[in-house]
């Protein structure tokens, strides 16, 4: 007889990437070791080869349709980190409509402005957008991709334990 631990039945907490750059190559290593469910997704087949071994799973398709296939519900953790940010804003779009937990988007202050006008000329849902985290992750100063994937997963689990409900970024939540 096979004796389970609690924690083997426990769930795991979702973080679903889109793009899977530096960044997101080395958060998903970093998340999968913490214990997270990890599916990464990218268009491009061969930056997502070596990932399977680290136990995380892989979606080689269009956002659109990898955004389908993820199963996205009100637990995940969303992290669109698309190559160029070329897919950042339609990959959102097709989130947002399985209302995960926490959906941050990569990029720089003035990125967050285009993202913020990009909705508003849309006719977006204006809470929806303030929800995003962006510039996603906790600010620490990092320069590296591995530190700048810390800041993310920090933010991650910030969010996930509800601790402190301090979220940098994300001005309706404070």
């Amino acid at each position: 007889m096979k004796v389970i631990s609690a924690s083997e039945l426990a769930v795991k907490t979702r973080v679903i990437i889109f793009g899977c750059n530096n960044v997101g190559k080395t958060l998903a290593k970093l998340a999968s070791i913490g214990g997270f469910d990890v599916t990464i997704a990218d268009q491009r087949s061969e930056v997502l080869a070596d990932l399977q071994s680290f136990g995380i799973d892989t979606i080689c398709d269009k956002y659109e349709n990898a955004v389908k296939l993820t199963n996205i519900n009100k637990d995940s953790f969303v992290v669109v980190a698309t190559p160029g940010h070329e897919f950042d804003k339609e990959t959102v779009e097709w989130v947002l409509p399985y209302k995960p937990q926490y959906i941050g988007v990569m990029g720089s202050s003035s990125k967050v402005e285009s993202f913020k006008n990009y909705w508003k000329e849309k006719g977006g849902n204006h809470e929806q957008v303030e929800n995003i985290f962006m510039p996603i992750g906790l600010k620490l100063g990092s320069k590296t991709h591995e530190e700048i994937a810390i800041e993310i997963l920090a933010q991650i689990v910030s969010v996930k334990n509800e601790a402190q409900r301090i979220y940098l970024n994300c001005p309706s939540k404070n």
